[in-house]
Order: C-alpha cells, then sequence, then structure tokens
C-alpha cells in the first residue's frame, strides 16, 4: 500500500503506560489495552509477548520509553476500535500490510515513525 505524505504517519499501536500499568504484568496490559482501542483487536495481556528489550528514543532529552509486544491474531475477529477519545486518534485509520511490504515503506522513507520500524524489523527477526 502507497501512503501520500502529506496525510499523516503510519506506526504500530502505541500509547502511555497507566500509573496502574507500572509493572511486567501491567505493561502487557498496557498493550492488550492499546491494542483494542487503537485497532480492534481484544487480546489477553498473557497472550502477549515481549519483542526484545525496552528502548529510549531520545535519552537525555525526554524520558519516554518504548516497550515492544507481539501477538498474533485473526483479522476476522476485529471490531471497530474503542479509541481513547485523544485528538491524535481523532481521524486515524487503521491499515494492514504485509510485513515485507511494510519493511519497503520503511526503506522508502513512507514510514517515517522509528518504533515502527524497529518493531517491524525485530519481528522479522522472531520469524527468522
Amino acid at each position: 500500500p502507497e501512503l501520500d505524505r502529506g496525510l499523516g504517519l503510519w506506526e504500530l499501536p502505541a500509547g502511555l503506560v497507566e500509573e496502574s500499568e507500572q509493572s511486567a504484568l501491567g505493561l502487557r496490559a498496557c498493550a492488550s489495552r492499546e491494542l483494542q482501542e487503537a485497532l480492534g483487536f481484544e487480546q489477553p495481556p498473557d497472550l502477549l509477548r515481549e519483542l526484545g528489550p525496552s528502548t529510549y528514543p531520545s535519552p537525555g532529552v525526554i524520558g519516554e520509553r518504548h516497550f515492544y509486544f507481539e501477538v498474533e491474531v485473526d483479522p476476522k475477529s476485529r471490531r471497530e476500535p474503542a479509541n481513547d477519545g485523544s485528538p491524535l486518534e481523532h481521524g486515524g485509520l487503521v491499515r494492514s500490510a504485509r510485513l515485507s511490504e511494510a519493511l519497503e515503506l520503511c526503506r522508502a522513507g513512507v514510514i517515517e515513525d522509528a518504533k515502527t520500524e524497529l518493531a517491524l524489523r525485530r519481528l522479522v527477526e522472531r520469524f527468522t
């Protein structure tokens, strides 16, 4: 799939960790919640698998930390995303792409979100 760069940013589901989610189990619960809010898939937290270690995208500048998870979903089980009500999600679209296509979009500079590219590359490593 192609994306006009002026229309938005492609990224995997992401969000903020709530205070009650600041533990190993809580991080899985957070990822499960974000998956439902952003994409409409309900998956229990225990099915989510860590996808490598966490990363700091800009240490010394911001305190943001990224945690990566993966889970297999049945596309037929997808429901309308709940969204979290934030302006960032207003007007968002859910698109699917093959892993190889998504990585090609990264190489072409269409997918510009670094955490998304890193997660996609880690997922490829998981399968090879």
